[in-house]
C-alpha cells in the first residue's frame, strides 16, 4: 500500500519477514522483473491523524502466514476456520485491509468479515469484494513492469 505524509513523501506500508514496515517509496526495492497493480483510492483525504494511528498500531509487528485461513474459508464457507480477532501478526492484505478499516475507507461492521479474512484477489477489478463506505471507490488497475 502506498500513502503520503502531509509533506507529500511517498512511502510503501507492508508486512514483510521482517514485519510490518513503511519504507520511502525512493528506497523501495522492488525485485528485478516484478510487476505491480496498481489502483488509485478516490474520495475524500484520508485524515493525517488517522493514517499515523493505524501505522502506530502495526509498525514492527511480527509477519505470518496466517493468509491460508482466508483461503481455506473461500473454498469450505460451511466448514470455517475462526479467524481471532486480536492477532499478534499479520500478513500483507491483512495489514492493508486494516489500515483502511482503521482510517474510514473500508467498513466491516455491516459484515460478517474482517480484515484477516482479506484476501489479495479482493482488491483486483474482477474481483472486488470489498466493504467500501460509500465515499470511496477505486479506479482501473494500472500494470507497473519494475
Amino acid at each position: 500500500m502506498v500513502v503520503t505524509d502531509t509533506a507529500g513523501r511517498c512511502y510503501v506500508w507492508e508486512a514483510t519477514r521482517r514485519g510490518c514496515v513503511l519504507v520511502p517509496l525512493e528506497d523501495y526495492n522492488f525485485a528485478r522483473h516484478s510487476v505491480c497493480l496498481y489502483r488509485a483510492l478516490r474520495g475524500p483525504p484520508v485524515p493525517p491523524a488517522a493514517l499515523r494511528r493505524a501505522v502506530r498500531a502495526n509498525l514492527g509487528r511480527p509477519y505470518s502466514h496466517d493468509y491460508w485461513r482466508p483461503v481455506y474459508n473461500r473454498f469450505f464457507p460451511h466448514l470455517p476456520l475462526a479467524t481471532p480477532a486480536h492477532r499478534r501478526t499479520r500478513f500483507c492484505t491483512d495489514l492493508v485491509a486494516e489500515t483502511l478499516a482503521r482510517v474510514g475507507v473500508l467498513d466491516f461492521g455491516p459484515t460478517d468479515r474482517t480484515p484477516a479474512e482479506t484476501l489479495p484477489s479482493d482488491f483486483t477489478e474482477k474481483q472486488q469484494d470489498l466493504p467500501l463506505t460509500p465515499a470511496y471507490t477505486y479506479d482501473e488497475e494500472i500494470m507497473i513492469a519494475c
